[in-house]
This record gives C-alpha cells, structure tokens and sequence, in this order.
C-alpha cells in the first residue's frame, strides 16, 4: 500500500490512460475493417484503462471518486480531440479499407 502526505483530485493516471489508450483506439479503430477486431480492440483498451483505475484504488492511492473523475475527464478529452481528427481526416469506411485492400492484394479485412 502507498501511504502518501496529499491525495490528487481527479487521479492522473486515470486520466493519462483513459486520453492515451482511448486515443489509441481511435486511430485504430478507422483503419480496421474488421468488425470483430474492433470488439476485440475496444474490448482490451477498456480492460487496460479500468485495470489502471483499480490499481490506482487498490494501492491506496486514490480514492474511488478521484478515479472516476479521471475517467470523465479523459472520456470528455476524447471527444474533443476525436471530434476534431474524425473532422481533418478523409472519409474512412468498410467499403474504402475493403476496396484498398483488394486493389493492393492485402488481407487486412
């Protein structure tokens, strides 16, 4: 267990992980076709950043609370900047990565 002198509001590495491995997601989640990969992708980001959160509790750390804020802090990050790259980058859909992939032999679908 941590015994620290100040406790932080909301927990930074809460936020730190939820902006990183959700942005993370984001980018990877337009380049994949593939619907069962993107369960798949969405599923382990939202393990590693509710792992992270428990630690932070578990430890001692923080407080249930301060986890929490930080993933409504982060969740509100990534709307904003998913928001602003889904804005300046072209249309990516099924039917384009499907058409690339088969203009160039590839078998990422």
């Amino acid at each position: 267990m941590v015994k620290l002198q100040t406790y932080s509001f909301p927990s930074g590495h809460a936020v730190g992980a939820t902006v990183f491995y959700g942005f993370a997601a984001i980018l990877l989640w337009f380049y994949i076709a593939s619907k069962l990969w993107r369960a798949v992708i969405g599923t382990a980001i939202v393990a590693v950043i509710v792992t992270v959160g428990f630690s932070r509790v578990y430890l001692g750390a923080h407080y249930p609370t301060d986890v929490l804020a930080g993933f409504l802090e982060g969740v509100a990050w990534l709307s904003l900047t998913g928001m602003m790259t889904k804005r300046h980058r072209s249309v990516t859909t099924e039917t384009t990565l499907k058409a690339k992939a088969a203009a160039t032999g590839s078998h990422i679908v």
